[in-house]
């Protein structure tokens, strides 16, 4: 495909391509200065490869070549909005004037189609169902060259980057802008709410256990000192030194047992806490959930 053709002292635009047309320019001096370069103006996205410069004398024998690797990037702008707002514009302008049949295209990164615009109006046949009712554009794009996109009730799975893509009667991209859209979480209503909660129990109904005694005191030696002597001289007296060591080990056994219940009981208002935290986390996140038309959608 020629892109731009110079004989004979002068440009011959009729053995040019027409997508090139009107686009291309060479210095008038060449044959002098033997700069060849070529200007590409108005670099479009499909224009992203290598362009070739052959050089001919008189009798058409090849004289040298040089390639030049064209890499167009597309424009990015970044937008930010918090979750909850009623609507958020994806600007896309040009100054280029638009053919009478224009095809203008909004994607997603997966490629699906987010409003399609063509022959003059908006074509929601063609629109992915995540965003039917909730994407506009201005109706006189075409005249004024804004292809910028609205798109109402933007949720925390729009954060993505979009890209429109204009087209020509022969389905050629003319253009092509990327926009990156970064939808924050809004935490002002889960906030208030957890303003007005205070982490206490007076909330919530008590399940505390009712207050147990005091565990027993170590009981007083059964048997003195000197009755244990006794027992030692007379064997008979063995029987009731065990009675008391075992009189002992019972009473420590049972001080034991009161302890650990009261341990178990004096745990009861951290318990019932940590109850009422999670029960407040848990509706701080339905309400973050409910602002995003649910669980589904931010999955």
């Amino acid at each position: 495909m020629k892109v731009h053709v110079f004989e004979n002292g002068s440009d011959q635009p009729g053995e040019q391509d027409q997508f090139y047309r009107n686009r291309t320019e060479m210095n008038k001096d060449l044959l002098r200065t033997g700069d060849l370069s070529l200007t590409l103006k108005r670099p479009r996205v499909r224009e992203g490869q290598i362009f070739t410069c052959r050089v001919y004398n008189k009798e058409g024998h090849f004289l040298m070549e040089k390639q030049v690797d064209l890499k167009v990037k597309v424009p990015q702008v970044e937008v930010e909005v918090e979750s909850g707002a009623e609507s958020v514009l994806l600007s896309c302008r040009t100054t280029d004037r638009l053919p009478e049949i224009t095809k203008v295209e909004w994607t997603n990164r997966d490629d699906m189609k987010v409003h399609v615009f063509q022959n003059g109006s908006d074509q929601p046949e063609e629109q992915f169902c995540f965003y039917r009712n909730r994407t506009e554009m201005n109706k006189d794009l075409l005249k004024t060259g804004d292809l910028s996109l609205t798109l109402k009730r933007p949720r925390v799975k729009d954060s993505q980057i979009f890209t429109c893509t204009v087209y020509n009667k022969g389905e050629h991209t003319l253009m092509m802008k990327q926009v990156y859209l970064e939808v924050k979480v809004n935490l002002r209503p889960a906030i208030l709410v957890l303003d007005s909660l205070v982490y206490n129990t007076h909330h919530y109904p008590r399940f505390m256990a009712e207050p147990r005694p005091l565990y027993r005191q170590k009981r007083s030696e059964v048997i003195s000192g000197g009755v244990k002597f006794l027992s030692g001289v007379l064997p008979w007296w063995g029987t009731v030194n065990n009675a008391h060591h075992i009189d002992q080990l019972h009473t420590g056994l049972e001080n034991l047992t009161e302890i650990v219940e009261d341990g178990f009981s004096a745990l009861g208002p951290f318990v019932i806490t940590t109850r009422n935290m999670l029960l407040q986390h848990k509706m701080a996140l339905d309400l973050l959930f409910a602002s995003q038309d649910g669980l589904c959608h931010v999955i």
